[in-house]
């Protein structure tokens, strides 16, 4: 786990002369200095490397293999995050200021609603089938990105954010041992689980054994409303029995009212299933 500190003290040095060029008071550019060398070390220290700085404009639907998502998946699927996120579809966004990026970079930045989607306890399912990168986990570190900038509102100062692949939070979950990093997973106010699979092709004893531990995992997390962003290398709406795939547990947040779903795959037609 990065250092927060030894961060905070690289952006601070990094964004100090940065400032020192401006008309700003001395006190707010220490000020705003802090702030924001905060905000880009919990960006470092919670986001993939390859997602760090990301931002909106990136979601352009051409994948790192240079395939192109379908058009009309990709403008609903951006409907939804900006639904989520500033509480307005991104078609309304891009029309009301005419595509004119710095107009839409001032708009999202003082609209946000993410402020509401903590007090509900909103959560955000991504998903789609496919084998190769679609975009799952660049939707998910935009949404992480505009939570952590709240930071700039002293109210929201206290807030923890996590991000885990599958994988590692199913280990941490088996091993007692590492009790501490479950429970930072378990109480954080963000948190960002990746990549999760299907678990119906193992065996009944198997499904039930993992299902054991991730169950009352999420529910815990959807019952005390804390959102999660869960990102699914499958279709969750492809005919599957969603408590025998992934558990009750998960099932149960995407399922529930609370939760805004973005597809990025073609969903199958009922009569190719």
């Amino acid at each position: 786990m990065k250092n927060i500190e030894i961060l905070k003290k690289k952006y601070r040095n990094k964004f100090a002369s940065i400032l020192e060029k401006s008309d700003i008071s001395n006190d707010k550019k220490s000020l705003s200095c802090s702030i924001i060398a905060e905000i880009w070390a919990y960006f470092e220290r919670t986001i993939p490397e390859d997602f760090l700085k990301c931002n909106l404009f990136d979601i352009h639907g051409i994948t790192e293999d240079e395939k192109s998502l379908d058009i009309n998946i990709l403008i609903k699927a951006k409907n939804v995050l900006c639904e989520y996120c500033w509480g307005v579809e991104w078609q309304k966004i891009d029309n009301i200021y005419k595509s004119d990026e710095e107009k839409i970079k001032n708009f999202i930045w003082n609209n946000s609603v993410i402020p509401k989607r903590i007090k509900n306890g909103d959560n955000l399912i991504i998903f789609g089938d496919s084998n190769s990168p679609i975009g799952k986990t660049l939707f998910a570190s935009i949404v992480m990105k505009e939570a952590i900038k709240l930071r700039r509102k002293s109210f929201f100062r206290g807030q923890t954010y996590e991000w885990v692949d599958i994988s590692i939070l199913q280990h941490a979950l088996l091993n007692e041992k590492e009790k501490g990093e479950i429970e930072d997973y378990r109480t954080c106010d963000w948190l960002v689980v990746d990549n999760i699979n299907r678990m119906d092709f193992a065996s009944i004893k198997q499904r039930e054994y993992i299902t054991g531990f991730f169950n009352p995992f999420f529910i815990e997390r959807y019952e005390n409303k804390l959102p999660t962003i869960l990102t699914f290398c499958f279709d969750i709406e492809n005919n599957i029995d969603l408590q025998k795939a992934v558990g009750s547990g998960i099932a149960r947040m995407i399922k529930g009212k609370r939760s805004f779903k973005i597809r990025l795959s073609p969903k199958l037609d009922s009569d190719s299933e």
